[in-house]
């Protein structure tokens, strides 16, 4: 089973931010990193959310990885937690952040693999500006139209470069 699976099935932890705090802990015995023998510091980026479609909340909680929400044709990048799911010399806990849902909204959640892409004339990083600025142009399409325009246009960006990280990005449409 997976940290995540634990926390989540076995646990019954559903709340986003309890969820990070949880797999952070997990993961910090699992790495065995402590402020003793620290030879590991490590961590993941990551955002969890949650939909209460009773209440059309979102609730969601991150490291480092920022979710988008595109309502009435307008782009939100809701910034998450500065610190890493692992060991981090300044423990703070996560932040749980929550927006309502209104039919016809999108939000996107990514790692950072899509923005850190190196590419172009210059062959430099994309950004979160190329990103975003994808997101507005393509956020009235179909989902399966919406995949396929990232994809080529990333493709295109990269060129001839090597892909540098790994990339993932989740749309939801409601």
């Amino acid at each position: 089973r997976t940290l995540l699976n634990d926390i989540v099935l076995h646990d019954g932890i559903t709340a986003p931010d309890v969820i990070l705090e949880h797999l952070r802990i997990r993961l910090i015995d699992t790495l065995r990193q402590n402020e003793e023998l620290m030879t590991i510091k490590d961590g993941i980026d990551g955002i969890i959310v949650k939909y209460d479609p009773a209440k059309n909340l979102l609730s969601f909680a991150g490291s480092y990885n920022p979710l988008v929400h595109i309502h009435d044709h307008r782009l939100e990048k809701i910034k998450t937690d500065r610190i890493p799911i692992g060991y981090y010399e300044n423990f703070k806990k996560f932040n749980l952040y929550t927006i309502p849902i209104v039919k016809g909204d999108l939000v996107y959640i990514s790692s950072d693999g899509y923005i850190d892409q190196f590419g172009g004339i210059e062959r430099r990083k994309l950004l979160f500006s190329g990103y975003s600025g994808q997101l507005e142009r393509i956020h009235g399409m179909d989902m399966e139209g919406q995949k396929k325009e990232l994809r080529e246009f990333i493709e295109n960006w990269r060129g001839e470069n090597e892909q540098t990280d790994d990339i993932i990005i989740v749309g939801l449409k409601f």
